[in-house]
């Protein structure tokens, strides 16, 4: 997956809270879709530069959004009626349709990600701050093993939408942030036009796949790979969902593991499929050893990814230490 359709796709946004809430009330309500409509401007900054993105939702799950280029051209656009979805990559001059992934359907229900979430990090209010010109409590995410300040969460105190949240590395640095410049909220859905005509000669491709995340057994059966998972993952991590993965005539399986806040992806591609992860930065990636193989490892804004072949090809992406991740790579059997 591009980065560019991660950052369009990774827009998770929250419902209301009363006033003066709590700091696990405020957690509380980060958990679920916003029941409120809006609209705005949103730029995400990674250590690599940023990107301007325009956002349109309307409940409970109609939503437009646009990537745009450096003229502030929509490059790459993301558009649901709530029946069918559709991604339009202009600069690829290339349309896929399918199937929205259903808004009522998460691998975790909302209990068990907070268990997951207070298990491993403590939450606290700091003062009180503005964002976009909405009042928003601020929310501090500290991890339990260390208490190093992970994430900060600005929360409208009227609709408990995230308006601006900032990603911290193992070492205090801020590694990437998302904040609406612009935000209109509640807004009046006046007609809003969420559907699409792909541009005349652009091809349309059909997507194959379910697009709501399975259990391990689902994937196996419809699926013409073996899942092959990791029989050791760092404290805190465990698995949530794998799912399915069209790319050319065949399949990938892409399972994720998080620990409430982080997470970790691996793919797993059939072992003659000639598909790069590594995308830009292939030309830096370099040679690392693993138990019983070689891998290629390349860096990217706030993550790093490793990949490497053990009969079927794995690629594995996450923001741990690289002997981390050579551990969770060497236990995939």
């Amino acid at each position: 997956m591009s980065t560019e359709l991660a950052l369009l796709l990774g827009l998770a946004l929250s419902p209301g809270f009363a006033k003066g809430p709590a700091a696990l009330d405020v957690l509380r309500m980060t958990l679920d879709a916003s029941e409120a409509a809006y609209e705005g401007e949103i730029r995400v900054a990674t250590r690599k530069g940023s990107q301007e993105l325009l956002v349109r939702f309307s409940p409970p799950a109609r939503y437009r959004r646009q990537l745009l280029d450096e003229l502030g051209t929509p490059a790459l656009t993301l558009v649901s009626d709530g029946r069918t979805e559709w991604v339009y990559d202009r600069r690829r001059s290339a349309v896929w349709k399918g199937e929205p992934t259903d808004p009522d359907f998460k691998p975790m229900d909302p209990d068990e990600e907070y268990g997951l979430l207070t298990g491993n990090y403590a939450f606290a209010l700091g003062p009180e701050d503005e964002v976009a010109d909405r009042d928003c409590a601020v929310l501090e995410v500290r991890a339990k093993r260390g208490s190093a300040l992970v994430q900060k969460l600005w929360v409208d105190r009227d609709y408990g939408v995230v308006l601006r949240r900032q990603s911290f590395g193992p070492d205090g640095s801020l590694s990437n942030e998302m904040r609406f410049v612009r935000v209109s909220l509640p807004a009046e859905d006046a007609g809003w036009d969420f559907s699409f005509r792909p541009p005349p000669g652009v091809k349309v491709e059909e997507s194959r796949i379910r697009p709501d995340p399975m259990e391990l057994w689902e994937a196996a059966a419809v699926s013409d790979l073996e899942p092959r998972t990791p029989g050791w993952l760092p404290p805190g991590f465990v698995f949530e969902s794998v799912d399915l993965v069209p790319y050319r005539e065949a399949t990938l399986l892409h399972f994720r593991y998080t620990d409430g806040v982080d997470a970790l992806s691996l793919f797993q591609c059939p072992s003659g499929l000639e598909v790069s992860f590594l995308g830009a930065g292939g030309a830096d990636a370099r040679s690392v050893r693993l138990a019983h193989s070689s891998a290629r490892l390349a860096l990217q804004a706030d993550r790093k990814l490793l990949e490497w072949a053990s009969g079927d090809r794995f690629v594995l992406i996450g923001s741990l230490g690289l002997d981390a991740l050579r551990r969770v790579a060497d236990s995939v059997k």
